[in-house]
């Protein structure tokens, strides 16, 4: 980066998410190599999906109407209600009463609606999600998870409990804080990165977490850019790159653009490092899943 456009970039102020394509596969691979990213979590999904929970996409009904978003917070209980009413009939252990991280990430598992949004510590199994079933261009978005954690912290003493200690952050809380905002609604938009106590087969095998919303009646990518005390609309507005080039390291958030024509090298590495349906789907179910590998030459 030359001198004029650093100083550039400064007087237009760091952005909150920078756009990188890449040309090769190898390309991702020597990207996510560097030592800036070692700390990051990521999510692959296609180019065209926006950040969005299973929660808000369960709101549109048939005639592409979406429930009121004041409505948000009582429907979620209701899905909780039930879930834990009934789910003793299929699971021998389920979560403590109060553990609602846990509660909501067994009904993730099991493809029921909820606020958070899966992503992995590993960016090969991003990559997996992006590609295994995706048309078009796929994306993965990187995202500083200690960057994400510190600023949610301060944004949240600040704007939702003031009287929290100024060492206050978010790695040392254990999910209470979200949990509370699970049971009392928070209106503030704010986001963070969290991992429960107990974690099942798939989760572990996919070295999954999750990014939560606190503010469930608006949408996840205004709350994530909460997390930064920025408005949603600059996730969108997002310096263009192309690889070698890399985001500069104040950028917290990152969309690795994938083109089709990478895809077929992509997941034949992927299978050769063992990144399969079959092994982040543990049983039958994730063998079969990984079948479709032969049918892709």
């Amino acid at each position: 980066m030359s001198r004029t456009d650093a100083a550039a970039r400064e007087a237009q102020g760091d952005p909150l998410c920078a756009e990188v394509t890449i040309a090769r596969w190898q390309d991702a691979r020597e990207l996510f190599g560097d030592p800036q990213f070692q700390d990051w979590i990521f999510r692959g999904q296609p180019v065209t999906a926006a950040l969005e929970t299973t929660f808000e996409r369960a709101t549109w009904d048939r005639d592409g109407i979406r429930m009121p978003r004041e409505a948000y917070f009582q429907h979620e209980k209701q899905v909780m209600r039930e879930f834990q009413r009934r789910a003793h009939q299929f699971i021998p252990e389920f979560p403590r009463h109060v553990a609602e991280l846990e509660w909501l990430a067994l009904i993730q598992h099991h493809g029921g609606p909820t606020r958070l949004l899966d992503f992995t510590h590993s960016f090969y199994v991003a990559a997996f999600f992006a590609l295994e079933r995706t048309r078009g261009a796929a994306s993965i978005w990187a995202m500083d998870r200690r960057t994400l954690n510190a600023n949610a912290s301060a944004q949240y003493r600040m704007r939702v409990e003031p009287e929290l200690s100024a060492d206050f952050h978010f790695d040392r809380d254990d999910g209470y804080r979200f949990g509370r905002a699970v049971r009392e609604e928070v209106t503030e938009p704010i986001a963070v990165s969290l991992e429960p106590v107990q974690m099942n087969m798939r989760l572990a095998a996919q070295q999954g977490l999750f990014v939560a919303p606190f503010a469930l009646g608006h949408p996840f990518e205004e709350n994530l850019a909460g997390s930064f005390g920025r408005p949603a609309a600059d996730l969108a507005v997002r310096p263009k790159m192309i690889f070698p080039e890399f985001p500069w390291p104040s950028t917290p958030v990152v969309m690795i653009i994938i083109p089709v024509r990478a895809h077929l090298d992509a997941l034949k590495d992927l299978q050769r490092m063992n990144v399969t349906a079959a092994t982040l789907f543990p049983g039958l179910d994730g063998l079969a899943r990984s079948m479709a590998f032969y049918l892709l030459d």
